[in-house]
């Protein structure tokens, strides 16, 4: 990752989701490299007038840190 979108407490893997989005990964994972300097892997916008909402169907996240040291994990499943 060379540049990393500044999120919001931290670098962010992909830019900040702003809206509703789904991914479909048929068992797939997304993963931070354990080298890489620290960022998070999603950044769900709650921010004014937009907020995100992330759908991951079929889909591993591993090694998601944010510049604080602690992973990212603030979700709500439904």
């Amino acid at each position: 990752m060379h540049n990393a979108d500044p999120g919001i407490g931290g670098a962010n893997g992909l830019p900040t989701i702003k809206n509703t989005v789904r991914i479909d990964g048929h068992g797939d994972t997304i993963t931070r490299a354990a080298n890489a300097p620290d960022f998070r892997i999603f950044q769900l916008g709650e921010f004014f007038s937009y907020r995100g909402e992330l759908t991951l169907d079929g889909v591993s996240v591993r090694n998601g840190r944010e510049d604080r040291g602690r992973a990212s994990t603030s979700c709500a499943a439904r």
